[in-house]
């Protein structure tokens, strides 16, 4: 999936769409989670580089979620 914005693949976006189809979001839900509210920046770091992430957006609503 590409965001208009980006011009870039999203890792995560879109999940209800996703759910509301049955596709399983667990795995890479997992990932983005343990990328975000993780406190082990080297476990982080693994994971951004085997995801391929090179970019992460947060939007008002997921910085101030919890």
């Amino acid at each position: 999936m590409y965001k208009f914005f980006s011009d870039r693949p999203i890792y995560f976006s879109g999940q209800n769409i996703l759910s509301s189809y049955n596709i399983d979001i667990s795995k890479r839900q997992g990932i983005a989670n343990q990328i975000l509210r993780g406190n082990d920046y080297k476990i982080t770091i693994k994971l951004l580089k085997n995801e391929n992430i090179s970019y992460i957006y947060l939007d008002d609503y997921k910085k101030n979620s919890d």
